[in-house]
This record gives structure tokens, C-alpha cells and sequence, in this order.
């Protein structure tokens, strides 16, 4: 039950990224981040609030599902920080926190445990994940380009009552995005040897695209896919 606790948490860690990527791409970057890290951090605390062993285990598959999202967000806010020419360092220098983590995790976490006991490692989880998600929420910025030309352009229009501001081409990517996370999820990429049924799967997830296209914007009015 131990290894199966620390396996459904990377498990989490692994199907966690195929919905955190495409969202940011739809959401942005800040607010990805600050859903995931309060997700994470409240799973952390029911962790250690775990009645029984099943809960503890469901608990930790989400938690690595919800604390995915850093890892897999911090390369396209790195890039949306630094030039092609900066951005080697940016990313080595991050990518001293991956490998640092299972080096100081194992020592916090053995002294913990065998100091106060197992829920006091999930209790300093809870701690420093609410701690990461309080200078988050303060001095994290948000760098996505679309989505802050997204909002100066509701801005502009809330001011002036002129300009109307739809990317149809931009809906219809991320949604193409998503649609790759459904083939991904639902077994598209294997060979045509299921029933029917269950080759017809990806092929609603195709048909969904222009359906969440039409959603998130209207179809362009103009040459360059803007509504004016």
C-alpha cells in the first residue's frame, strides 16, 4: 500500500500536464498556476487529515495531478520571459529545482517522519505549497501574449465601445490541442482493431473541435481572423 501510494501520486504527476498544457494556452499562465498550486495545496492538507489508507492514496493521485502543472507550464513562461538567446540559462537554472527537490525532499521528509510522524511530511507539503502559492499570487505576472492582448483589447472596448476582439484561428488551435488530449486519453493512437464503439471515441472528440471553436469565438469577419 506504501509503494501504491507513491505510484498513484506519479501517475497523477504523469496524466496531470495532457490538461495543465492545452489550459494554459486558453486560460494563461498566472491563473493555471494559482488554481493548481490552492488544488494542491488543499489535497496536501486532506492528505494529512487521511482517515484510512484508501483516501490517503485517492488524495495523493491528486495531488500530483494538480501539482503537474509547475513543471509543465514553467517552460512556456520561461519562454514567454526570454529570447531565444537567454532563454538556455532561464531554463537550466530552473531546472536546478527539479533535480534539487529529490535530493532535500528524502531529508526533510525521513527527519519528519521519524521525528513526528508520517502526517506531519504532508502537513510541511501543505506548508510550503501555501507558501509557494502566497508569492504566487503576489508577485507572479501573467505573460502570455495572446491573453494579455485578449485583455487590453476587452479594455479598449469597455472604453471606447468600438473594438471587438474574437481569434477565431487561436480558438480553433487550442481546441485542436485539447482534441489531441482526448486521442491521447481515449486510446486514439492505437491500431483499428477495437469495436466499433470504441473507435468511435476520438472520432467524437473530432467532431467536438469546431463545436468549441464556435464557442469560444465566432467565425472571423475580417482577412487576418479578427472581428473589428
Amino acid at each position: 500500500m506504501v509503494v501504491l501510494g507513491i505510484s498513484l501520486f506519479v501517475l497523477g504527476f504523469a496524466l496531470g500536464p495532457l490538461i495543465w498544457a492545452p489550459f494554459s494556452e486558453v486560460l494563461g499562465r498566472r491563473p493555471l498556476f494559482i488554481y493548481t498550486y490552492a488544488a494542491l495545496t488543499a489535497f496536501s492538507a486532506g492528505c494529512a487529515l487521511a482517515p484510512n489508507m484508501t483516501a490517503l492514496i485517492v488524495l495523493r493521485f491528486f495531488a500530483g495531478a494538480f501539482g503537474s502543472s509547475p513543471l509543465t507550464n514553467a517552460g512556456g513562461n520561461i519562454s514567454d520571459l526570454f529570447n531565444a538567446n537567454q532563454r538556455g540559462l532561464a531554463m537550466s537554472m530552473f531546472a536546478a529545482a527539479p533535480f534539487m527537490g529529490p535530493v532535500i525532499g528524502p531529508i526533510v521528509g525521513g527527519f519528519t517522519g521519524m521525528t513526528v510522524g508520517w502526517r506531519w511530511v504532508m502537513w510541511v507539503m501543505c506548508i510550503f505549497s501555501g507558501a509557494v502559492l502566497l508569492v504566487g499570487s503576489l508577485l507572479l505576472p501573467e505573460t502570455y501574449a495572446p491573453v494579455l492582448l485578449r485583455k487590453r483589447a476587452a479594455k479598449l472596448s469597455k472604453m471606447t465601445g468600438k473594438v471587438r476582439y474574437t481569434c477565431f484561428l487561436q480558438h480553433c488551435a487550442t481546441c485542436f490541442a485539447m482534441h489531441g488530449t482526448l486521442l491521447v486519453l481515449l486510446g486514439g493512437n492505437r491500431e483499428p482493431q477495437g469495436s466499433a464503439q470504441s473507435r468511435g471515441l476520438p472520432l467524437a472528440g473530432a467532431a467536438a473541435v469546431p463545436a468549441l471553436a464556435l464557442l469560444r469565438g465566432k467565425p472571423p469577419r475580417g482577412t487576418d481572423g479578427f472581428q473589428r
